[in-house]
């Protein structure tokens, strides 16, 4: 996600100067895309970030050890 915007720099960078008029305009639509910032939607309901993606994690692994530690208990 991060790196999502890094993609312009990377395409200018390209040896695109030798290349047809169509490729150039593909390009310049391609840079202009890649410059808005990659967001992944987590059912609809809020955007999924690292950090979100990261809190998700614990909580599952929090929900899981207690469901164990229920299950072995038995």
């Amino acid at each position: 996600i991060r790196e999502s915007t890094e993609l312009t720099k990377f395409a200018f960078c390209s040896d695109w100067m030798d290349c047809s008029l169509e490729f150039k305009r593909n390009l310049v639509f391609f840079m202009t895309r890649s410059q808005m910032a990659l967001k992944l939607y987590a059912g609809g309901f809020f955007t999924l970030s690292l950090e979100t993606f990261v809190k998700i994690l614990k909580s599952s692994w929090s929900y899981f050890a207690v469901l164990n530690s229920v299950h072995t208990e038995e």
